[in-house]
């Protein structure tokens, strides 16, 4: 008889971390890397998420930005929301706690970019913007400062789904939230197992759901109301032959204004590709 290996609480959060990134990034089309790690504000994803310019609601215009080499459709045709993320690898349902806890975190960060927005706006950051009549020029922003400008979405992705509680909660939340189902991403190979790993990878994402709140997609929301997921089933759903019970596989896709989009911006680079 095989012994089963037990995996230690780090090897089962990292599993579930590079499996819920590799998720966002491949079927959600997102551009996140890994930074869980002591000091990280408790954020275990973060990046950057290219949507459609007009599923934007409406906000303080930014001056806009040179094409990018590399980018999938024109600058602009596309705008860039920043993305934070915490992953759950619990054997229980997340309940509102753990919803607070990523309300928390956004707060925190608005807090810092409401300051750097004051910050980066005064005649000393920016002398080179300054006319003779001392009003400030247009200018092209920072890596640094067009972040400041940005929209934050918080994801929370749970192993074990969310109570009903939690998803009540975040439905009367402010904060632009989208919680996502992935009851996959267990640390079943060893370190190092390439090949099982490969396998694995091959597998598309079984999803158990994912779901945002009207801070996120509502008319008045983030996205502006013209952004929508829409559920498909998948062959290879029917009924268990064991117990009788409805199987049902599917998959999320992003649609905007009814048609359905992939990915816009910059492709990933090394660091967004690490699964």
């Amino acid at each position: 008889m095989t012994t089963p290996i037990r995996r230690s609480t780090t090897e089962i959060g990292l599993a579930f971390e590079k499996h819920s990134q590799r998720y966002l990034n491949t079927q959600l089309h997102m551009s996140l890397r890994r930074v869980g790690r002591a000091g990280d504000g408790g954020v275990d994803l973060r990046g950057s998420w290219y949507v459609p310019r007009e599923a934007v609601a409406a906000g303080p215009s930014r001056p806009r930005l040179m094409s990018e080499e590399g980018a999938m459709g024109r600058r602009e045709e596309w705008r860039r929301l920043r993305i934070v993320g915490q992953c759950k690898a619990e054997k229980k349902g997340l309940g509102p706690r753990a919803v607070r806890e990523l309300e928390g975190v956004v707060a925190h960060l608005e807090g810092a970019r409401r300051k750097g927005k004051e910050r980066c706006i005064t005649p000393d950051d920016h002398p080179e913007s300054i006319n003779a009549d001392g009003h400030m020029l247009d200018h092209p922003l920072s890596p640094e400062d067009e972040e400041l400008g940005q929209d934050i979405i918080a994801i929370l992705l749970s192993q074990s789904g969310f109570s009903k509680n939690a998803m009540l909660h975040a439905s009367k939340s402010h904060t632009p939230l989208m919680l996502v189902h992935l009851p996959g991403g267990q640390a079943l190979h060893p370190t190092g197992d390439d090949k099982s790993r490969r396998k694995e990878e091959e597998i598309e994402a079984e999803v158990g759901g994912v779901w945002w709140n009207a801070a996120m997609s509502g008319p008045v929301g983030v996205l502006g109301g013209k952004m929508e997921l829409r559920r498909e089933i998948l062959e290879g759903s029917g009924v268990n032959a064991v117990t009788g019970d409805a199987r049902v596989r599917a998959r999320y896709r992003l649609y905007h204004s009814g048609k359905r989009f992939g990915r816009l911006g910059p492709g990933l680079s090394e660091d967004e590709q690490e699964y």
